[in-house]
């Protein structure tokens, strides 16, 4: 997941910063202390939500959001405010997708995540390849404790077929010795199984011995849609965050 995030006051992006980090650990993020450079930024790039200071000089945070939305409609803002309940009653006027109340903290980027949309109103799991690779449950990004265990899964559905141990240490641990990635391989796939266990998904995940695959049957995701004739879904970037996936950028210009 891509979030922007954006406040004037170098200590309160720091703050901000740090929750993302926490609620969203596998998130790319990129901040800014000047909207301008924020609007500079998104003419080249995207971003699934943004997290954004309501009051800054210069350009006030509805002005920044007018503006993200003529470029990225589908963008999700969230304002960041610590001006109390007369700026939330200003915010609500506005419909953004969420706001919070200043000291930001981990609990309340998690719960405002809850009302975001990221491109899909789908029930149940759903797999996101085209930007960075994500997985959803109810429309509401799945965290993962290990990011080795989120690439696990990239991969697997990357192959869609049987994936053996060594073909996956090999590729997501290539510069670790032999013995220390079959270690670290255990721990992502245990953290794995235990994340799809944990949103009642324990059959996406197939081990056999010494190989390991996901079954199709049980999510829905943007290849598919792309390959039912979707052709929009792909705009130029394919699990943009893992450089093994570069090499199947090509089957889908």
């Amino acid at each position: 997941m891509k979030v922007l995030a954006l406040d004037d006051e170098r200590p309160a992006l720091a703050v901000l910063e740090k929750a993302v980090a926490a609620a969203l650990p596998e998130a790319e993020i990129k901040s800014f202390l000047l909207p301008e450079q924020a609007l500079e930024y998104l003419q080249n790039h995207v971003a699934d939500v943004i997290f954004c200071d309501f009051v800054m000089p210069g350009m006030n945070g509805i002005e920044f959001g007018k503006r993200v939305k003529s470029v990225l409609p589908k963008v999700n803002i969230v304002f960041v405010t610590g001006y109390g309940e007369y700026a939330v009653e200003t915010i609500n006027t506005l419909a953004p997708q969420g706001y919070i109340v200043k000291p930001v903290s981990k609990a309340k980027i998690q719960a405002v995540l809850g009302n975001l949309s990221f491109g899909s109103k789908k029930t149940g799991l759903y797999v996101r390849a085209f930007g960075n690779f994500d997985l959803f449950f109810d429309g509401v990004p799945v965290g993962f404790k290990i990011k080795k265990a989120k690439e696990l899964l990239a991969y697997l559905v990357d192959c869609a077929g049987t994936c053996t141990r060594r073909e996956l240490t090999a590729v997501l641990y290539e510069d670790k010795e032999e013995s220390n990635a079959v270690r670290y391989l255990a721990d992502a796939v245990k953290c794995l199984s235990e994340t799809l266990n944990s949103i009642g998904a324990p059959k996406v995940f197939v081990r056999k011995f010494n190989s390991y695959s996901v079954d199709f049957h049980y999510f829905s995701s943007d290849i598919r849609e792309y390959e039912d004739g979707n052709l929009n879904l792909f705009q130029g970037e394919y699990m943009a965050q893992y450089s093994w996936a570069e090499y199947k950028h090509g089957n889908f210009l």
